[in-house]
This record gives structure tokens, C-alpha cells and sequence, in this order.
């Protein structure tokens, strides 16, 4: 489609949006999102499911396909810059769709300098970016691009691939420093911690090139699998190839994980929060098509097992606690969740949950998951006391963010509300509700903070302590 789509800044009244809301945040009779809802941010460790923030972050990532599958710091609470808010915010409108219509959807990006956040946009082939220095409150650019295949947000720049090239885009002003020319059959998948990815199909090899000097690739390496072409964790650290786990930065091999492989039956790979926090992961499917996958601690300086294996399908873990969680859904609607030590990987207790779905993270004392039997059942939240393994709360909604002590879930079913519970108190209390404008609107970390975005009205909100 051509033609640009500028969005700009709009001064009328702000909309009956993120007001303070009158409604008991602890009220259990709510409606839950329909199947429109989508669980844009649930985030885990998953064999079975290929994550999309992919990097989905977002963070799980569209512009990955099913080829690239990211482990992600997005898995850390507040490591996406997301604050914790303890009190009711004020609200401000920063921006307002120029298109006069609603965007297909909208999503903010952190390109990781500043207080500076980009608005993406997207409208059948067009982006549309807003820049705003959130210190200043003001629009810093605005532009349009059409046929954009992937793009990203890191070290004080946007990575855009389009036309098969790569656009390197300052943040601060919007000039784009650099293009830089694709094979035919070359993918941009991940742009993070100054290296981006690109990959390409005939060769099935890995390029990641420096973000400030893209022209020749750093290092190279084999990708995992037809299905996967890496997997980046310990805080985009390191990363699984089909070379082994190599340094994310430098490409170097680790003294680890020179055993990483993956077929249709079989899989070894490694994951963690950080470098000193690692797990290897291995899965066997047998003739029948049933599968057993199971986890290990890991001395990443010898290579060996420093626990017994541990039988599970998902893991939630973070760079700092003393506990990390491994789920397993051995029959329909039975999650059993168990908790273990970093110390030597003994399960500290274990408890189930009737459902088939989840998706969690740990947060402050808490481990807090939105679960859902299937695509048109409701949603429900439930938190666990990490120490003794109680189950202290459930409500109908999902999880929106997470910060390091709050979660922000949207509750009120058709009234839309955005709750923040604190995840350091025993009882999980509410301390604050706002209202939203519909069930679509989406809440960011960013540059630290919160930030609304609607793609219904193409409004963007902060909201400041």
C-alpha cells in the first residue's frame, strides 16, 4: 500500500480512559475476555509452544516465523523496564491516532536509550513509528514504512527489514545511519545486546552482525534445526546453535553445551536467567508419539549434572531468587507445578492446577500465572506463595506485564479494568484499579514505565506514579 500514515499528538479532551475505578478490585464475578483476547503477554519456557514479545518479546516474535525460538530477558520480571507502581498513577494522553480509524494493532517499543519509547503502529502493510522522550513529554519523530518484514528495538536504535535490506534507525532523531543489503534468501530474526540475526534458508547458517557495524557478520554458526534456528538466553548471553552454546556477543563456544542438537525425536539444549544459572533440557519421543522431557542444573564451568533430572515440560526461573519452578501437564487438566532450590535442584513442594493452559512468571513472593482451559473458556489468575507453595488468590483476567514486585492484570470482564497487585505482600492484596477504554487495550514496560496503548481509539497513555 503506499502513501504514508503520520501519527501526531492530538489535543482533544482525553477520553473516559484509565480513570480511577470504583470497582472492588477483589470482585470474582467478572466476565473474561472472549477469544479475541489474545495472550500477547504470557511468556514462558516451552518445548511445545514457539515463543512470539516470539521476541515477543516481545517480545515471542512474529518476525521470527516458527524458525527462531527466543529465550529472552522479557522472562525476568522487570526486565523490560517495567516500574512498580504502588500507587494510583496519574494518566497522560501523549498521543492519538492521525488515521482517523483504528489500527489494526499497536505495540510500544524500548529502544533502551533514555526515556525514549517508540509507538509502533501497523495498518494491513503499513508501519506507522511515534518516537516520544517521555522525560520531556513530547514527539521527537513520526514516519511510515510499507512491506516491513521484521523490525526491533535496541541499543538506541530501530532495525527495520524491508525490501531485502536492513534500515538502522537512530531513536533520538529517526535518521536512518545505515542500510545495509540482504541476500535474497536472508531473514532478519533478532536484533538484541548490539548483535542482530539474520539467517539464511538455503545455506540453514547463522550471521549475526555488530547493531553500529552490519556490513560483514561477526560470527556464523549452524542453525539448530529445520524448525529452530537458535535459542538466546541467560540474558541474551548466550545462545543454543547447532554449533553448540556459543557466546551471544563474540560467538565463541562456552566450556558447555557442545552437545546441543534437535530433531523431530529427540532434543538437548540449555536454558537459563543468567550465565550462572543454567539448566539442560532434553526430550525423547518414543514410536508412539509420546514425549518425555526433563531438566538438569548445570556446572557451566565443568560440564556436568549438578542435580538429578527433574521430569518437566516448562521452566520459569529468574536471575536472583532461590527457587525456579518446572510445570508438567501429564494428563488433561491436571498442571502440576513443582518448586526447586538453585542450590542442588530438590523440590522444595508441589501442587496442580485444573487446567491445560498457562502462562507465568515469577514475581516478587509470588508465582503468578494467567491459566486457561482452551480458546474460548475464561481466563483465570492465580497466585502461589513461593515459600510454602499456597495458593493465595484467584480471580477471572490475565496478566497484562509484570514488574519486579507488581502485576498488572486486566480484570472487570466488559468493564476493563487494569488492577495492580503486589506480589511482596502474603496475601497478594489490590492497591490500585483504573479503568480501561475496551478489553483491546494493551499496558508496556518501557523506559520506565507504564505505558496504554489502544488500537480501537490509536491512543497512548502514561502512567506516572
Amino acid at each position: 500500500m503506499a502513501g504514508e500514515i503520520i501519527l501526531r499528538p492530538d489535543a482533544e479532551a482525553m477520553p473516559d480512559f484509565l480513570a480511577p475505578a470504583d470497582t472492588d478490585a477483589n470482585d470474582s464475578g467478572r466476565v473474561a475476555p472472549d477469544d479475541n483476547d489474545n495472550h500477547s503477554g504470557k511468556l514462558r519456557w516451552s518445548q511445545r509452544r514457539t515463543m512470539v514479545v516470539l521476541i515477543v518479546v516481545d517480545v515471542l516474535l512474529v518476525a521470527l516465523v516458527v524458525w527462531l525460538q527466543v529465550t529472552r530477558q522479557t522472562y525476568q520480571p522487570g526486565s523490560s523496564g517495567t516500574p512498580d507502581v504502588m500507587t494510583e498513577p496519574r494518566t497522560q494522553s501523549i498521543a492519538k491516532s492521525a488515521i482517523g480509524i483504528a489500527s489494526q494493532w499497536g505495540e510500544v517499543l524500548d529502544p533502551e536509550i533514555n526515556e525514549i519509547i517508540i509507538v509502533r503502529w501497523v495498518d494491513e502493510s503499513t508501519d506507522t513509528y511515534q518516537a516520544f522522550d517521555l522525560k520531556q513529554n513530547k514527539e521527537l519523530w513520526a514516519m511510515s514504512q510499507v512491506d516491513v518484514a521484521a523490525v526491533f528495538a535496541t541499543g538506541g536504535k530501530l532495525v527495520v527489514s524491508m525490501n531485502g535490506s536492513i534500515d538502522i534507525i537512530d531513536a533520538r532523531d529517526g535518521k536512518t545511519d545505515l542500510t545495509v543489503p540482504l541476500g535474497g534468501d536472508e531473514k532478519l530474526v533478532a536484533a538484541q545486546s548490539g548483535i542482530i540475526l539474520t539467517v539464511r534458508e538455503d545455506e540453514s547458517s547463522i550471521c549475526a552482525r555488530a547493531l553500529l557495524s552490519p556490513d560483514e557478520c561477526v560470527w556464523q554458526a549452524n542453525v539448530m534445526s529445520d524448525q529452530t534456528v537458535a535459542r538466546i538466553f541467560a540474558g541474551s548471553q548466550l545462545v543454543d546453535t547447532g554449533d553448540g552454546v556459543l557466546d551471544f556477543v563474540t560467538g565463541r563456544p562456552v566450556a558447555f553445551g557442545a552437545d546441543v542438537m534437535e530433531t523431530k525425536d529427540h532434543a538437548v539444549y540449555y536454558v537459563g536467567p543468567s550465565p550462572e544459572r543454567v539448566l539442560r533440557y532434553t526430550s525423547q519421543t518414543d514410536s508412539a508419539g509420546l514425549s518425555q522431557s526433563q531438566y538438569q542444573l548445570w556446572d557451566t564451568q565443568n560440564d556436568r549434572a549438578l542435580s538429578d533430572a527433574i521430569p518437566g515440560d516448562e521452566v520459569v526461573a529468574d536471575a536472583t531468587g532461590s527457587t525456579f519452578i518446572i510445570t508438567d501437564l501429564p494428563g488433561l487438566r491436571d498442571l502440576r507445578i513443582g518448586a526447586y532450590s538453585w542450590t542442588a535442584g530438590e523440590q522444595l513442594w508441589q501442587t496442580s492446577l485444573d487446567t491445560n493452559n498457562y502462562s507465568g512468571s515469577l514475581c516478587g513472593n509470588m508465582f503468578v500465572a494467567t491459566t486457561w482451559l482452551n480458546s474460548t473458556s475464561p481466563d483465570q489468575v492465580v497466585a502461589i506463595d513461593l515459600g510454602s507453595g499456597e495458593q493465595v488468590f484467584s480471580t477471572e483476567g490475565y496478566v497484562l506485564v509484570f514488574g519486579q514486585r507488581m502485576a498488572y492484570l486486566q480484570t472487570g470482564g466488559f468493564a476493563a479494568l487494569l488492577t495492580a497487585y503486589d506480589c511482596g505482600q502474603a496475601d497478594f492484596p489490590a492497591l490500585w484499579s483504573v479503568s480501561l477504554s475496551s478489553r483491546a487495550d494493551r499496558l508496556y514496560g518501557a523506559a520506565g514505565h507504564l505505558v496504554a496503548v489502544s488500537p480501537y481509539s490509536g491512543g497512548v497513555w502514561v502512567l506516572n506514579p
